[in-house]
């Protein structure tokens, strides 16, 4: 025998109300993934199927005014935001601290060079050119002054630059930073050199005493040969010299 249990049906709340669907809207009968209720008609909710005569126009001329001046704005701000609308006194002044940047660079007073690197970072934007090739320079001085965290992080940056040298040299040097990790390579400390910084320094300057010495001694090799070579040409050319007068004055 089952038992059946009765609840009180006063316990239970009142079914919630019948939802009235919109009369416009298809609803599929099989209701599996993807199917969902629309526009009986897409066409004409949506504006498809719409005949264009001849002549006639596609969209108001404020519609068009609208879309022109989206247009207009989108444009500025991807040119700002790229650097190609940047001021003519600006990118002159850019560029010439990027060239005494890279003239220190050159003489070796990496620290020196960093301050003009970094107001060019400073006042153009990261897409534009400039910012680009002196953020480049700036991740080298970094690197050669030890600096590994500031060069590796620029690097790794640098690669998405628009400029396709910018990033095809910091994708190289980024890439010697992943070997290292790689080969479980770390570089030398500065201060761990330091002891030796002396003897270095004697080297190179004695190198270049010796190189300025074989210069002047080359010169002056130089000067003597080129006496010498006047000497020998003159006693070469006084016998046809005097053969010529000897004719002029028999004939």
């Amino acid at each position: 025998e089952a038992e059946i249990i009765v609840g009180d049906a006063t316990k239970f709340g009142s079914p919630p109300p019948a939802i009235d669907e919109n009369p416009s809207l298809y609803k599929p009968k099989v209701s599996t993934w993807g199917v969902f209720p629309r526009p009986s008609n897409i066409s004409k909710t949506y504006g498809g199927g719409r005949n264009i005569a001849p002549g006639e126009l596609l969209e108001t001329k404020e519609q068009r005014a609208a879309k022109d001046a989206l247009t207009r704005k989108l444009l500025s701000s991807y040119r700002s935001k790229m650097g190609l609308n940047i001021d003519k006194n600006l990118r002159s002044e850019c560029h010439q601290a990027l060239k005494d940047g890279d003239a220190l660079m050159d003489a070796g007073k990496l620290k020196e060079a960093l301050g003009f690197y970094q107001q060019v970072m400073e006042k153009l934007p990261f897409q534009s050119e400039l910012h680009g090739m002196a953020a480049l320079q700036w991740s080298i001085c970094q690197d050669s002054l030890s600096r590994a965290d500031e060069a590796r992080n620029m690097y790794e940056k640098l690669q998405s630059h628009p400029n396709p040298a910018v990033t095809k040299q910091a994708r190289r040097f980024f890439f010697g930073f992943r070997a290292m990790d790689i080969m479980k390579v770390t570089t030398s400390s500065a201060a761990a050199n330091v002891g030796y910084q002396n003897y270095f320094d004697a080297f190179v300057e004695g190198n270049k005493t010796e190189l300025r010495r074989r210069n002047s001694n080359g010169e002056e090799e130089e000067e003597t040969a080129a006496e010498s070579s006047y000497i020998v040409s003159f006693f070469l050319v006084s016998p046809l010299l005097l053969l010529v007068i000897l004719v002029l004055l028999s004939g």
